[in-house]
């Protein structure tokens, strides 16, 4: 199992604060982080991103892959 930091996580196109990920966490929206770290499974980021990707072209607000799904405030 690899684990990817923060900085891993904005090296792969992932924009948003430590807090605003733990708030997408709580919703569900982005994996879960480590027990007490900030590190995050790699194949679960990846994961995430494939979904991302996918709904870009979905009808959805394109600003942000977010639309529809549960968390408001969101901003890339």
């Amino acid at each position: 199992m690899r684990l990817i930091s923060h900085e891993g996580l904005k090296e792969r196109g992932v924009p948003y604060s430590a807090e605003h990920l733990r708030r997408m966490e709580a919703k569900g929206i982005f994996p879960k982080r480590m027990p007490g770290r900030r590190l995050w499974v790699e194949a679960e980021v990846d994961e995430f991103l494939k979904q991302w990707a996918a709904r870009r072209g979905d009808g959805d607000d394109k600003r942000t892959p977010w639309a529809g799904m549960g968390i408001s405030g969101v901003a890339a």
